[in-house]
């Protein structure tokens, strides 16, 4: 997998300032090659396989839905 972060800064505070960027792109992860939960908690994919975003939480992988 290749990450790009040519307009992407990382602040010291932790946060990304996406200002100078004109497309930010997530991750695109199969289902079968997503990466342990657990060792990435926080990160947010978009998953192939459901067609869904994807966080990783401390417990699993969780699919970001609507409500509506």
């Amino acid at each position: 997998m290749e990450i790009r972060t040519e307009s992407i800064v990382l602040e010291s505070s932790g946060e990304v300032d996406l200002s100078d960027a004109t497309t930010f792109y997530l991750p695109m992860i199969a289902t079968a090659s997503l990466p342990t939960y657990s060792d990435v908690k926080g990160m947010l994919v978009y998953n192939t396989t459901s067609n869904k975003l994807n966080i990783a939480t401390a417990a699993k992988w969780e699919a970001i839905t609507s409500s509506t």
